[in-house]
């Protein structure tokens, strides 16, 4: 909707925060979504990291397009990712850096 303006005025930081909510409760199209948001920094600062993080979290649940992206990765790419996967999991458990 916020993202193409379809429904309502067209709002890609309104967009992102739909996408998050929905990402959270592990909507494999709202994380991928978000992570495109992110990729292309629309309605969000570009963040490449967190962009991956989002196609990784789609991708695990089997998202195609997803899966895709994370195919194209360098390897240094891919090592951030494993950190920022590992930051995300310990934060979730309450874990102290």
């Amino acid at each position: 909707m916020y993202r193409d303006g379809r429904g309502a005025t067209k709002d890609e930081a309104q967009a992102v925060i739909w996408f998050r909510k929905a990402a959270d409760q592990k909507n494999a199209d709202a994380q991928n979504s978000l992570a495109q948001m992110y990729m292309f920094g629309r309605g969000v600062a570009p963040d490449l990291d967190q962009a991956n993080y989002w196609y990784h979290m789609a991708a695990d649940q089997g998202h195609r397009g997803a899966k895709q992206a994370l195919e194209k990765m360098n390897p240094e790419d891919f090592k951030r990712l494993e950190k920022l996967i590992k930051e995300m999991k310990d934060k979730q458990n309450g874990a102290t850096p």
